[in-house]
């Protein structure tokens, strides 16, 4: 009869251990951080030119460096969560068509993630002229409405 009790005993607390790990181990996920900012940090060519951009408006790059080359890089640090189908790159204005530009990369900042770096590939015969004005426009994904950022002073030599 000792020997059931403490079989039965310890089978009940294997038991709880087990139900309890399922319970602790189980993550519950926020809603995704509203996009509250976001900025060109770095602007780069083919040839491995790159500036970075100024950390105050208005956001530019060293105006002593052409960037030559097929293509235009921007890398794009976005504090919090854009709805990615919704963010464009435009040239001359926030309400200009949208570029056409291939993503190369996005990183995660932080973990949990708090935000993102993308960088995007813009083919330079998009441009209209050797002096671009760049606006990146979009919508955060969990509210919060729209958010823009411009560059600036990009030399580009077609």
């Amino acid at each position: 009869m000792k020997k059931m009790f403490s079989i039965f005993t310890t089978t009940l607390f294997l038991m709880g251990i087990f139900i309890l790990s399922g319970t602790i181990s189980t993550s519950f996920a926020g809603p995704a951080p509203k996009l509250t900012n976001m900025r060109v940090v770095e602007v780069g060519d083919d040839l491995g030119n790159t500036s970075p951009v100024d950390n105050n408006y208005p956001y530019s790059v060293n105006p002593n460096i052409t960037f030559k080359g097929n293509t235009l890089y921007l890398k794009t640090k976005f504090t919090g969560y854009p709805n990615w189908a919704t963010v464009f790159y435009r040239e001359g204005s926030a309400s200009a068509p949208a570029l056409k530009c291939t993503t190369v990369s996005r990183d995660m900042i932080g973990n949990p993630a708090t935000g993102w770096y993308q960088t995007v590939a813009i083919p330079f015969n998009q441009f209209s002229g050797s002096y671009p004005i760049i606006y990146v426009t979009a919508f955060s994904a969990n509210g919060g409405g729209s958010k823009y950022t411009v560059v600036s002073n990009i030399h580009i030599q077609k």
